[in-house]
């Protein structure tokens, strides 16, 4: 009576080993030999050729993308096989009958359910595609306006140009997460526990760690459309001062008369003071200004006429608006004078060239004239003026052609 039914389910168990074994050698033979014909060089040259996209696309995405796959796929044929081997050897015995009825029925539950879950989604998965469908087709529209506004096809009087592509970012990430939260309810899965709770995770985590930079992209909106300073403009930020190159969401970028690179961050923009000396209170430019003490033996008309002679020399210099000079300190041993002016728009980048060179042009006129740069702590006039000659302006090492006359 055992041999009756024993042997029958010995060789059944046995048959099915062999089976299993042999799918599964199949399974890794194949996955071995699509992985080679995929990578092979005879194939990736025709692939390369027909689709037109870079090798290193296809080294460094397509082809591991694909080999992924691949093995994925392999996986799931093998452990698929190895638990329908399991069914069948359990059957065939009275001790493991029921594991294997309960390993048959499991697998049929969980197809049922994934097929079930599908169906379902359908619907939701079809009104999100139409949502996004729908949003892209506006988001396209808008784009268009946004690029008309900034090439200056279309003009508006609460939108500049220089704001379009600025306001372009902007009003992109407002889009995507409106459309987010439309398209969200419709997704398989929103209305579960663990898709509520990864939610308030996500929230958790970046009302956390990102309000720093909250305050950065704040900064820099409000720089932005306050018009605080463009790229082009030459700033004082702090101690940091040059030419503006970028404007970004959480940085700006600024590159000084040094040709560094300084990235300061927006927030520490509108904590301090900055100045924008391309930002003229009349006219076109930027201010450029610089400060000399002269003792009170000089009279300060004179003083006034060999600083505004000095700025009328330097090349660069506007003479509209015309340079002006402010006594701005009497101090107890000088008397302090500012000589602002403006300097060329085309090219703020050279203000500290310039400001050099208008230094050079100061310590020029009044050494022609006679009159000395020194405002000491004295107790007693020197016997004779300190000041440098015409002739003595060029002594060894220096240069007539080398240097600026």
């Amino acid at each position: 009576m055992l041999s009756e039914w024993i042997l029958p389910a010995l060789a059944l168990s046995v048959g099915a080993t062999l089976a299993w074994a042999i799918l599964l050698r199949a399974i890794l033979w194949c996955r071995s030999c699509l992985r080679a014909r995929l990578t092979a060089p005879e194939q990736l040259h025709p692939i390369v050729h027909q689709s037109g996209l870079p090798r290193w696309v296809l080294g460094e995405w397509i082809l591991p993308l694909c080999t992924w796959a691949i093995g994925a796929a392999a996986w799931f044929l093998a452990l698929l096989i190895t638990y329908e081997w399991l069914s069948i050897v359990f059957r065939q015995f009275p001790l493991t009958r029921a594991w294997g009825e309960g390993l048959n029925g499991f697998i049929l539950r969980v197809a049922l359910m994934v097929l079930e879950g599908v169906v379902e989604a359908i619907p939701g998965l079809f009104t999100a595609a139409i949502i996004f469908a729908l949003a892209r087709i506006l988001w396209k529209a808008i784009a268009r306006f946004f690029d008309r506004v900034q090439t200056r096809q279309t003009r508006l009087s609460w939108l500049d140009p220089e704001l379009a592509a600025p306001t372009r970012r902007v009003s992109a990430v407002v889009f995507g997460i409106f459309v987010i939260t439309l398209i969200y309810p419709y997704l398989p899965g929103s209305q579960s526990e663990a898709f509520k709770g990864l939610s308030v995770l996500a929230g958790l985590m970046l009302s956390v760690g990102a309000s720093g930079l909250v305050a950065h992209a704040a900064s820099g909106l409000i720089i932005v459309f306050g018009r605080l300073f463009r790229p082009g403009d030459y700033v004082r930020i702090a101690d940091a001062e040059g030419t503006v190159t970028e404007v970004g969401a959480f940085t700006t970028r600024i590159r000084t008369s040094k040709d560094e690179d300084l990235v300061v961050p927006n927030s520490m923009v509108l904590a301090g003071v900055s100045r924008n000396f391309s930002r003229p209170a009349e006219g076109s430019g930027f201010v450029i200004n610089t400060d000399v003490t002269i003792g009170y033996d000089t009279p300060w008309r004179q003083v006034h006429a060999m600083l505004i002679e000095a700025a009328i020399r330097t090349e660069g210099v506007l003479a509209s608006p015309a340079p002006r000079v402010w006594q701005t300190a009497l101090s107890d041993f000088y008397v302090q004078y500012t000589l602002v002016c403006q300097g060329s728009p085309t090219w703020p980048a050279a203000r500290a060239a310039l400001l050099s060179e208008l230094n050079a042009k100061v310590q020029d006129v009044f050494n022609e004239h006679g009159v000395q740069i020194m405002s000491p702590h004295y107790l007693a006039d020197p016997p004779a003026a300190k000041v440098v000659a015409p002739a003595d302006w060029y002594p060894e090492p220096a240069r007539r052609d080398s240097i600026n006359p």
